[in-house]
């Protein structure tokens, strides 16, 4: 595992200097980390040979976009597996609940009406909050696949109507436009004050997964299995739904919806892990950080000066790679489907 973490890690940190490196203005590696280096340390470690438009566009912009980016990946792959360990579905995602509709729904509510002053992250973490309390009420405790999965899609209709709604009601072509982006994902509105809650949740989010291995793997192979052994299933699929909610609320405020990543990546992972959670986990979120990471850098350059949404670039990578998979086959929860 050792290996395969450091080897990942190298990967990650490659995609970030890429990712800070490219876009409308092609920035030298080594002005990168000697301006970032500068900037943490706040001491000239490094005689200043660049401009101060350049200094900005490195650590004001793109250096939290792309941390932004690494958080939003590493918490929708996280959320992927715990997802498909829960439901044993393999098409299961963060936004198989319909916490994605309702975040989103809350976001554009917040942003079609001035609410006072209530800001869009504040609505999209209302609106997801809403969305999983509907579907732990409408489940009643039974958190089995089937029921689960028909209530969440269910949900996600419901939340994704009032979003139509939202945007035929509302008459203001430049607000509809900034929405349309929002729905299909941005990492454009990345800010360093942003960035700590969302950190924070999948750092957490991490640790809790690595402590539940186990149940993880047992939940997998099955429940009468874990029940034997002495696992209260059902309790842990609710804690499981709710933290999934959590991370999946602090990204989507910050970002818009983002798809294929949650359900994609843990496929893709267990090809090169397994799939026991212990090596499923960390390298499921670094994998998921760099395919977000390379996915924005893409939407930066290929039309430069204009950007596209994330949430394009990620359907068109994602797409083709399910069904890659689905043709090869992929482990899950131990057997090969």
């Amino acid at each position: 595992m050792k290996k395969k973490l450091f080897i990942f890690i190298l990967i990650s940190l490659i995609m970030f200097t890429l990712a800070v490196n490219l876009g409308a203005v092609n920035i030298p590696f080594t002005t990168v980390w000697k301006i970032a280096f500068n900037r943490v340390a706040n001491f000239e470690i490094f005689s200043e040979s660049w401009s101060k438009g350049m200094e900005v566009i490195v650590w004001k912009i793109r250096f939290p976009r792309a941390i932004l980016g690494f958080i939003t990946g590493g918490a929708l792959a996280l959320v992927g597996v715990f997802m498909q360990a829960v439901t044993k579905n393999p098409l299961s995602d963060p936004y198989i609940l319909g916490i994605s509709s309702g975040s989103a729904a809350g976001a554009i509510t917040a942003m079609f009406f001035n609410l006072g002053g209530f800001s869009v992250e504040g609505g999209a973490f209302l609106g997801a909050f809403l969305a999983t309390i509907i579907v732990i009420r409408l489940t009643r405790g039974d958190y089995s696949s089937g029921r689960l999965v028909l209530t969440g899609i269910a949900v996600s209709a419901i939340f994704s109507s009032l979003i139509n709604l939202l945007i035929y009601w509302v008459k203001n072509d430049s607000k509809v436009r900034n929405a349309m982006f929002w729905m299909t994902g941005s990492l454009g509105g990345a800010q360093w004050n942003k960035l700590l809650f969302a950190g924070v949740v999948l750092i957490l989010g991490v640790i809790i997964g690595m402590c539940l291995c186990k149940e993880l793997d047992l939940l997998l192979l099955g429940e009468e299995e874990a029940r034997i052994l002495g696992i209260e299933t059902e309790k842990l699929k609710l804690f499981l739904i709710i933290l999934s909610s959590l991370l999946t609320s602090s990204v989507v405020a910050l970002t818009g919806t983002i798809g294929f990543v949650g359900m994609i990546i843990p496929h893709m992972t267990r090809k090169i892990t397994g799939a026991s959670h212990r090596e499923l986990i960390p390298i499921s979120v670094i994998f998921g950080g760099v395919f977000i990471m390379g996915a924005d850098t893409v939407s930066r350059i290929i039309f430069i000066p204009e950007e596209l949404p994330i949430g394009i670039i990620t359907s068109a990578l994602g797409g083709p790679f399910f069904l890659w998979i689905i043709k090869r086959g992929y482990n899950f929860g131990g057997k090969r489907c």
